[in-house]
């Protein structure tokens, strides 16, 4: 294994996530880590839907991904956080794809019924929508 792509938000799944990733690394020193935290990409600007602070809430999230890759790693050189721009799941197939990634780790927020319906889910679209291996982590 070269290339283990950990998709992060900052959240407490993706911690999780990244506690999976840390005991891959027990098992592939060698491997890369490329933290991925995507920023979702609005159809309107912001403001029109959202209040004020919509952009420090954005740079809060960014914040936590850093704290948890510190946390978890260290100062390693063996993981890269990459910040992108997009649509999660969509971006997070593509970047996998584009660094050729030997798995994807993702934590699942552990949504169901009407949650998942409204909110959709990154882990699922990930399992139907890539040909490459997911972990998904709850």
């Amino acid at each position: 294994m070269q290339i283990i792509l950990w998709a992060t938000d900052g959240s407490e799944s993706a911690y999780a996530a990244g506690k999976m990733v840390q005991h891959l690394k027990t098992g592939f020193p060698e491997a890369k880590v490329i933290a991925l935290y995507v920023r979702e990409v609005m159809a309107y600007p912001p403001q029109a839907l959202v209040p004020s602070g919509f952009e420090d809430l954005d740079q809060n999230e960014q914040r936590n991904v850093e704290r948890q890759i510190h946390d978890l790693f260290g100062n390693s050189h063996d993981v890269e956080l990459v910040v992108v721009e997009g649509h999660a799941s969509t971006t997070i197939a593509q970047e996998a794809e584009r660094y050729g990634a030997d798995v994807i780790v993702v934590g699942s927020h552990g949504y169901h019924g009407f949650d998942r319906l409204v909110l959709g889910s990154v882990s699922r679209h990930l399992l139907d929508h890539t040909v490459r291996p997911v972990l998904v982590v709850r």
